[in-house]
């Protein structure tokens, strides 16, 4: 069977870490629950885009609406932020947009490992959610939806 394609901004490789089912809208966790679902169900591939993403784009933001909120310069500053920092680590030192990573538990341990060294989380700062993710990277992921 093939892999499950979803598509992630980068900064959403970091938010996927520390969700607990918490998010902007009702909407919003509905389909962030439902991929985080398929991550821990089947095997699942990232594919690294600029932009709405899979988590964004169905129940948030029309791709194609430039005056969405997913399209604003500081967020794309962001993703360009959590891509540059996970370009640090040996196993995604080739990411970029476009690339595609397979979702395996050792990656998922790799980052949750460098994002409690906070060597990750430059585009953390000024995010409103880095106080909540701080605690639950204090708590070292208790309760996290992604396993």
């Amino acid at each position: 069977m093939a892999d499950t394609i979803l598509r992630f901004r980068p900064h959403h490789l970091l938010c996927m870490l520390t969700y607990k089912g918490n998010g902007y809208s009702k909407s919003f966790v509905e389909n962030f629950d439902l991929l985080i679902e398929r991550m821990n169900t089947s095997s699942v591939t990232l594919e690294i885009c600029k932009g709405p993403d899979d988590i964004c784009a169905p129940r948030l933001c029309d791709p194609t609406d430039a005056t969405c909120h997913c399209h604003d310069a500081d967020l794309l500053k962001t993703d360009d932020q959590a891509l540059a920092d996970l370009g640090t680590l040996p196993s995604l030192e080739n990411i970029s947009y476009g690339s595609t990573i397979p979702l395996t538990r050792e990656l998922i341990r790799d980052l949750r490992t460098a994002y409690a060294k906070n060597t990750i989380r430059t585009a953390c700062q000024g995010c409103e959610w880095k106080e909540f993710c701080d605690q639950i990277k204090d708590d070292q992921f208790q309760e996290t939806k992604l396993i």
